[in-house]
């Protein structure tokens, strides 16, 4: 939205407005909304602004809305953990989602013989497991084309047997 902008709210703002327009950032010198400015990271926020002091008790104007260290330590752990529950944005299968993957997926097959030089057409196919092979949505590579070699019913047929 605003890549560039930090935008600072006190507590006569209304903290919900505050977040739908700081995306990018947050700051706050109200008591005790801790819990807003983690929300904040978990939609985004990128900055966060948070007044600090060794005790609240301490004479002058911000210390009684200030954070102090266990709250500062509670705060940058609860940070740390949406962080990494958000991730990078990257959404990679593991190693084993790919294993499961190769069982429960399905690849194009020749349902009949098809001889050498003969035109693949949708009949002469069938889809089953393992899925790794052609993938179904690759059918339009195929339904077609011509063989190079002779194709047995039950192979997973490959691009390299097409003309």
């Amino acid at each position: 939205m605003f890549p560039n902008c930090i935008i600072r709210f006190d507590g006569e703002a209304d903290p919900a407005a505050a977040l739908a327009a700081a995306i990018a950032g947050v700051g706050t010198v109200a008591a005790g909304p801790i819990g807003l400015v983690i929300a904040a990271v978990a939609m985004g926020a990128d900055v966060i602004e948070k007044h600090f002091t060794l005790d609240k008790n301490m004479e002058g104007p911000d210390h009684k809305v200030s954070i102090e260290p266990g709250e500062l330590q509670y705060l940058v752990k609860s940070i740390r953990k949406i962080e990494a529950a958000l991730g990078d944005g990257k959404k990679i299968p593991t190693i084993e989602e790919n294993e499961v993957a190769k069982l429960v997926r399905k690849s194009i097959f020749a349902k009949d013989d098809i001889a050498a030089n003969e035109e693949i057409t949708k009949d002469k196919l069938e889809i089953k497991r393992p899925g790794n092979g052609l993938p179904p949505s690759s059918l339009h590579l195929v339904i077609g084309e011509k063989t190079k070699e002779v194709i047995k019913a039950g192979t997973q047929i490959t691009l390299e047997q097409i003309i």
